[in-house]
């Protein structure tokens, strides 16, 4: 009997410092990994003007946990004790611009119907690339605009993109709005780090008819950030309620590095905002291939409006010649935005 309980106090005894363990983790905070901003004040940004535009639409991406990475987290809608990344006070790394400006300038997308109307294309088709059509280069970070040419009104066309091991995701893109040649639609997709190289096919569906185009993923060139489920389309962010995880892929930097990703806020929805002022930042290690995802879990109080990513060195390809300016060309990659 003596035996027994004994057991039964062993075991009470090393819940509760089970517990404390937990308790004690969850009240840790992690230390910063930048460098704490000096007293040094630093410069206004550069001001632009807004174009305002109505609130962005919700973005239809599916999103998909590569196939093998370094992922620093995993998607989850469970919230931890601590507060939100977005809520916590943090100070600002030395040598990190206090704001950021969204700048119009740039090298802006062109159309669907403008990329292919010279085509005169008279039956469903899959613009995916240049001169051809149906083939085109993906780097691994960056996202491939899809145009969908010629289907018909009234009906969403379902994308699946198999990869070359068989792998497959799908995306829905909305039905054209009227018909004819310059009345297209379109929806994107963008490889991650941790993605196979080599040829995905692409089929695009709708009732019975099917189309097919290639897209050939290369590795990265250049540093790079994707918020997952980004668009080619300078004026669409991607979307989600508050305590949705949002993925940030970046790639092209160099192998097994720390790398700062930098957030900054604006309540506003206007497409090219300005004043985006720093709000928080945290580091993520890249993988042998030079890239990693971050899983951002937001929290339902995070403050509502638009969040804009960068990383810590700076990266430049999308950076206008102020180096508080994203070009608007590529900086719908770099932001998200939270909408009840």
């Amino acid at each position: 009997m003596v035996p027994l309980v004994l057991v039964v106090l062993a075991t009470v005894a090393g819940i509760g410092w089970a517990r404390a363990l937990t308790s004690n983790r969850d009240k840790a905070t992690s230390a910063a990994a930048i460098p704490a901003r000096s007293a040094a004040a630093t410069s206004a940004p550069t001001t632009i003007t807004p174009t305002t535009t109505a609130p962005p639409s919700q973005t239809t991406h599916a999103i998909v946990v590569p196939e093998s990475t370094s992922t620093t987290m995993s998607p989850s809608t469970t919230q931890s004790r601590r507060p939100s990344l977005l809520q916590r006070t943090m100070v600002r790394p030395t040598g990190v611009a206090a704001q950021m400006d969204v700048d119009i300038g740039g090298a802006g997308g062109e159309s669907c119907s403008s990329l292919y109307g010279h085509l005169n294309v008279r039956k469903p088709t899959i613009g995916v690339g240049g001169e051809d059509p149906s083939v085109t280069e993906a780097l691994i970070g960056s996202p491939v605009r899809i145009c969908l040419l010629r289907f018909s009104v009234g009906t969403p066309i379902q994308v699946t993109i198999r990869s070359p091991t068989g792998r497959l995701e799908r995306l829905t893109a909305p039905a054209p709005p009227c018909d004819g040649a310059d009345c297209t639609t379109e929806t994107a997709w963008g490889p991650l780090p941790g993605y196979q190289l080599g040829t995905y096919d692409v089929t695009a569906a709708q009732d019975d008819v099917s189309v097919k185009a290639k897209i050939v993923v290369e590795p990265a060139r250049e540093p790079s950030l994707m918020v997952i489920g980004s668009t080619t389309d300078e004026e669409t962010r991607v979307t989600v309620r508050p305590g949705t995880p949002v993925g940030i892929a970046i790639a092209g930097f160099a192998p097994r590095r720390s790398v700062g990703l930098l957030f900054y806020y604006t309540p506003s929805f206007d497409s090219y905002p300005k004043g985006l002022r720093f709000r928080a930042s945290t580091t993520v290690t890249t993988d042998a291939t030079g890239g990693a995802i971050f899983w951002l879990r937001t929290s339902p109080t995070d403050p509502l409006g638009c969040y804009l990513v960068n990383t810590w060195p700076p990266l430049r390809a999308g950076l206008s010649p102020d180096p508080r300016s994203l070009w608007a060309s590529q900086s719908s990659w770099h932001q998200f935005c939270l909408q009840r």
